[in-house]
């Protein structure tokens, strides 16, 4: 028995990693059937041999089946140590380097496949192969003009953001080398930074400073010419943010060595300096799933079939997101996540080393993008690093006797059972991506409960809740109306106090209309109260109706009241003129 069990935990685990692999989501494979199989073979080993002797035969097959050659991690830069504080309100997600940094190092399940490495700087070597040298020197310096700083869109007067345009170049090309050293292993080396795409030799844009993937390109036809022999395009880059590569494409216009694949929005930046890449696609605005990996599957294979690439990078920009601010397309995160595995399926397939760098994505705020980036590098991890399944001997199998047989057939459905117990432990330890396992998003259902609980639960907070604004829109109105009240107060103590008798007199006049109109007392502002032998509710809203006409007749009286009467009388030393009549003041205001 306890033989069986640890076979059966290797088989499901061994299930779940080769779905992982192949970018299945595990809740979607029915395997049941296999796991009964491998279970029933091992167990029919331990019956033979004995519950200790099985247990042993069972952890010597496993060792022997997993001696396999195991890749390294993926080894993966990040540039957040180099901190650049933007203005306030600046529309760049400067956070969502180091968000992702942190999602991926909380992964448990990438703690034996990806390696976080901080980004070194750029080499001035490197950097001035490709850009023009006053460009480069006038970033180095904090000497861009105004116009050169604008058009990148970040204040490049600190020299902590030259700092981190020097670490987002230089991750790139450490990427580089990792893959295309003499002995590496690796077959992937990621970036959380580059893909600045919009970096052309001679200026900046676009929030690129320096072109990451032409510098690096340009360092690996220089330093590993050998890798690139039998091949007359050997660098690919496929280019899949939602914004044109338009620098990458303007650098490498008469260059045959690398070739430029660009599929991003049509309506979308940049509009005025937009280029010609090798292979351009205009994805309509408002594209979807299906019709965005329709385009891939034509693409892609022809790409690696036309052009044999011997080296690739991976713009992988998530602004197609459709929750993007400045995407325009409509693709979820299970559509952008298949769009990755997709690219990683042609490298592997024809075992093309990769590089992959971040690229844009500006959803706000920016837990969509950060999710989307991190499942690029997850998965790539799970897809280049994870070792292979066990391909070892299969132990022997005995004939089986009709009481095994019925033991096996009754113990069929406690096998399912167990597997899927046991597939949610590993589900959980893995902590997937929400595109592989939505069903951990859906509310827990108790055993023996309704499924209208949940709702009724949801419904009674919902009134709590109206119930509760209620309240406090009540206060509200409370606390304005004392407000009012005691402004109406103040106005009358300052007019009495400066021997300004009309403005007291309209202020007094005016407070008392106003309550009389607050309190519904017409009375009080010379209106007859209604007489009615309806019911309370039926007069009130005679009352309302008639409202108009009274607050009109009082507003009317209101303007031709004459406050001579109320003039303070003039000094005896000085009568007014008989010849001069009296003043009157009329209030015309509307």
């Amino acid at each position: 028995r306890v033989g069986s069990c640890i076979a059966m935990q290797t088989a499901v685990k061994e299930a779940l990693a080769s779905a992982i692999a192949r970018g299945v989501n595990p809740r979607g494979v029915h395997r049941a059937r296999t796991v009964g199989a491998s279970v029933r073979a091992r167990r029919r080993v331990c019956s033979a041999t004995g519950a200790e002797g099985g247990a042993a035969a069972s952890a010597e097959s496993r060792s022997e089946e997993t001696r396999v050659a195991r890749p390294p991690p993926l080894r993966t830069y990040y540039a957040d140590w180099a901190e650049v504080i933007l203005p306030e309100g600046h529309r760049f997600p400067m956070e969502k380097y180091q968000a992702t940094r942190l999602v991926l190092e909380q992964d448990k399940s990438l703690s034996d496949i990806m390696e976080l490495v901080p980004s070194p700087k750029a080499s001035l070597i490197d950097v001035l192969a490709v850009h023009e040298e006053g460009y480069v020197t006038r970033v180095l310096g904090c000497a861009l003009t105004e116009k050169e700083g604008r058009a990148i869109g970040f204040p490049m007067m600190n020299p902590s953001q030259v700092t981190r345009s020097l670490a987002s170049t230089g991750g790139t090309v450490a990427a580089t080398h990792d893959v295309l050293r003499p002995g590496a292993a690796a077959k992937c080396a990621a970036q959380i930074a580059g893909g600045t795409h919009h970096a052309f030799r001679d200026k900046g844009e676009g929030f690129c400073v320096f072109n990451d993937i032409a510098v690096a390109a340009t360092m690996a036809l220089r330093k590993y010419p050998a890798r690139f022999e039998g091949s007359a395009h050997p660098i690919l880059v496929i280019d899949l943010d939602v914004h044109q590569g338009n620098g990458t494409a303007k650098i490498f216009e008469d260059d045959p060595m690398v070739i430029t694949f660009s599929a991003h929005g049509a309506g979308n930046y940049p509009w005025k300096t937009k280029m010609r890449s090798d292979h351009d696609v205009d994805v309509p605005d408002g594209t979807g799933d299906k019709e965005y990996i329709a385009m891939l599957e034509e693409w892609l294979p022809r790409l690696f079939e036309t052009y044999d690439p011997r080296l690739v990078y991976f713009q992988a920009g998530v602004d197609a997101l459709a929750v993007d601010s400045f995407g325009k397309l409509k693709m979820t995160r299970a559509g952008m996540l298949r769009r990755n595995h997709m690219v990683f399926d042609e490298c592997l397939r024809r075992d093309v080393p990769l590089v992959i760098t971040m690229g844009g994505g500006y959803s706000r705020p920016f837990d969509a993008s950060v999710d989307a980036h991190a499942d690029v590098y997850r998965a790539a991890a799970y897809r280049f690093a994870s070792p292979p399944p066990a391909k070892g001997k299969k132990a022997p199998v005995q004939a089986a006797t009709e009481e095994e047989e019925g033991e096996e057939g009754a113990a069929e459905e406690r096998t399912e059972e167990v597997a899927e117990e046991e597939i949610e432990k590993v589900v959980a330890d893995v902590n997937a991506d929400e595109a592989n396992f939505t069903d951990k998003t859906k509310p827990p259902k108790e055993k023996g409960v309704k499924s209208d609980k949940f709702t009724t639960q949801i419904a009674a907070q919902i009134a709590a809740l109206k119930s509760e604004k209620a309240q406090e829109m009540t206060a509200m109105t409370a606390a304005a109306e004392r407000a009012r009240r005691e402004e109406d107060r103040s106005k009358l103590t300052r007019a009495l106090r400066n021997g300004d008798w009309s403005a007291a007199q309209r202020e007094e006049d005016r407070n008392m209309m106003a309550r009389a109109l607050r309190n519904a007392t017409w009375s009080s502002a010379s209106a007859p109260a209604p007489v009615s032998s309806k019911p309370a509710s039926s007069a009130s809203k005679e009352l309302e109706a008639s409202s108009v006409d009274w607050i009109g007749a009082v507003r009317r009286a209101l303007r031709t009241v004459v406050f001579s009467a109320l003039a303070p009388p003039a000094p005896e030393s000085a009568p007014a003129p008989e010849a001069a009549p009296a003043p009157v003041v009329v209030d015309r205001r509307p």
